[in-house]
C-alpha cells in the first residue's frame, strides 16, 4: 500500500469496508491503519499537519474497528477511540 496515493488507498478502504462487499478476512486494518498515519508526509506549506486523506483514512479504519470492538463488548473499542 505504500506505494499507493492516498486517494487510490482510501477509495479501496471505503470499497473493502462498504456494506456491500465483504472485507478480506484476517486481513490487518490496524496495521494498514498505523501505516496511513506513518505515510502522512507534512503538508508542502510548512504547517507541520498530517496530508488530510491519509489522516482520514486511519480514521475511517480506526473507527471501524472501534465499532467493530463494541459489537463485540470488549474494551478494544475505547482503547482504538483514543488512537483517533
Amino acid at each position: 500500500m505504500r506505494e499507493q496515493d492516498a486517494e487510490s488507498v482510501q477509495a479501496w478502504v471505503k470499497n473493502k469496508l462498504s456494506p456491500k462487499t465483504t472485507a478480506p478476512e484476517d486481513f490487518n486494518w490496524l496495521l494498514l491503519a498505523d501505516v496511513c498515519c506513518e505515510s502522512a508526509p507534512k503538508s508542502q506549506k510548512g504547517s507541520g499537519l498530517p496530508e488530510r486523506t491519509w489522516a482520514e483514512v486511519a480514521t475511517t479504519i480506526y473507527e471501524r474497528l472501534a465499532d467493530d470492538a463494541d459489537l463485540k463488548k470488549t474494551a478494544a473499542g475505547s482503547l482504538l477511540r483514543l488512537l483517533q
